[in-house]
């Protein structure tokens, strides 16, 4: 059985399902927000903190709200795609301006929902030095600490809007627009304190860097939160799947990464990558939609479940292959696919019998009834899932990090045909004894 050693990053999305079912029925009482502190990279952070829930993700985003550098950049990234497209669709205010300085929009999560994010409010927060003279004197921007505190307020005046239970701030405009940090997080933090509302009921400040930590550690009289060790522990020959469902568009490109290690005398034969879903959340079989051209032909007489032969009109282009299956009822323009109305496989004998009739033979019984006339084809299977970052390698016994690249077009890995959706898939000691052991953290998709 699959053991573990720590909380796994699945675990925690499972938690976070179960989280934002029961918040739908929990009253959050009126007042000011508990506030936490998190060091870390906002895209990632409630994979490494078990028990953190970001709900929303803010970004310290600019006026065109079409990503940027730092944090704004980092979002879009981990996002993907699809954000700075719904962020296109936002009205512009005027040229290249979705919302102004001091105000807040509010968008999909996007690709943060693998980490449980549902959502991204998007603040462009003002910029501290307006100028910089010929003399080197900067002209200071004197609303700045008023558009800075409206930032937060407006983030949370959405968060009540949207019944936003839990939220992440980044340090707004103390990047690359230059607000000096500690008067920033006075600014951030008398906010949330003065905050009096249903939701939310729970603020981070996430922080990437040791001095900004510090700073509202310091304003806070908190410690920051710390982050556990993601370990899964798995005995002998097992599969794991991530719950998450993420979405595949068709020019999606994620990177996938993990960290793997053998423990014992025995090494762990993994294969690593993700599975691929249809429309219907389906997973695609390479059977369902790889086949050969020109073996469409139809059944002459019906066959029954159990028969292991079937006569058909033209098998003259069918070929014996233990990896060979049987589609039926197809479409010859290939609108059935993918179809998963397949024998079991193996074809293990294709002969002609008379004019315009061959028995195709196969390993097993066919395992359903058919009608004469049935229209068929010739499929196989061309391999399991894609993996794309370790197809059957023997891990060694020290902690060893695997990263591949998975893609919708181009060169490479790349998504099956119908693709919708992909889950992350572990096979763990693969065709190895029940005592082989794997463990595995950090896995990461973006």
């Amino acid at each position: 059985m699959v053991t573990m050693t720590r909380t796994t990053i699945f675990s925690i999305y499972n938690k976070l399902l179960v989280i934002g079912i029961l918040s739908t029925f929990i009253t959050v009482a009126t007042g000011a927000p508990k506030i936490e502190i998190i060091q870390g990279d906002i895209t990632t952070a409630p994979t490494i903190y078990p028990g953190v829930v970001f709900e929303a993700i803010v970004n310290a985003a600019n006026t065109g709200l079409l990503g940027g550098g730092g944090v704004d950049g980092a979002i879009h990234k981990a996002a993907g795609p699809g954000l700075k497209e719904e962020c296109r669709t936002i009205p512009e205010i005027r040229k290249d301006v979705r919302c102004e300085t001091g105000n807040a929009k509010i968008t999909g999560s996007h690709n943060l929902g693998l980490i449980g994010c549902r959502y991204v409010i998007h603040t462009p927060g003002p910029v501290w030095v307006l100028e910089t003279n010929p003399a080197w004197k900067p002209r200071i921007n004197d609303s700045a600490p008023d558009l800075l505190r409206a930032s937060y307020h407006n983030c949370l005046r959405l968060a009540v809007e949207h019944k936003i239970t839990s939220i992440a701030f980044p340090s707004i405009s103390t990047g690359g627009f230059s607000f000096p940090l500690e008067p920033a997080a006075r600014i951030a933090i008398e906010t949330v304190r003065s905050w009096d509302a249903p939701f939310p009921a729970i603020v981070y400040f996430v922080l990437f860097d040791e001095v900004s930590c510090a700073t509202y550690e310091q304003l806070l009289g908190l410690t920051r939160l710390t982050p556990l060790p993601v370990v899964t522990e798995m005995t002998g020959n097992r599969s794991f799947f991530s719950p998450e469902f993420i979405p595949v568009g068709p020019d999606s490109s994620f990177e996938l990464s993990g960290e793997f290690r053998s423990v014992g005398t025995t090494p762990s034969i993994v294969y690593f990558g993700v599975d691929c879903y249809d429309s219907s959340r389906r997973s695609i079989l390479t059977c369902s939609f790889s086949y050969y051209p020109g073996t469409e032909t139809k059944l002459i007489n019906p066959c029954t479940s159990t028969d292991t032969a079937m006569i058909v009109e033209d098998a003259s282009r069918w070929k014996p292959s233990q990896n060979g299956c049987i589609a039926f009822d197809i479409d010859d323009s290939g609108r059935d696919l993918p179809n998963y109305n397949t024998s079991n496989f193996g074809i293990t004998a294709v002969r002609q019998i008379a004019e315009r009739q061959w028995e195709v033979q196969l390993s097993g019984q066919i395992g359903k009834t058919y009608l004469a006339n049935t229209k068929i084809r010739e499929h196989f299977s061309a391999g399991g899932f894609v993996y794309c970052c370790i197809p059957g390698g023997a891990i060694p016994s020290e902690w060893t990090t695997y990263t591949g690249t998975v893609s919708s077009g181009g060169s490479g890995c790349r998504f099956y045909p119908f693709t919708k959706y992909i889950r992350i898939v572990i096979l763990g000691n693969y065709h190895q004894p029940s005592s082989a052991v794997l463990q595995f953290r950090n896995v990461r998709l973006r």
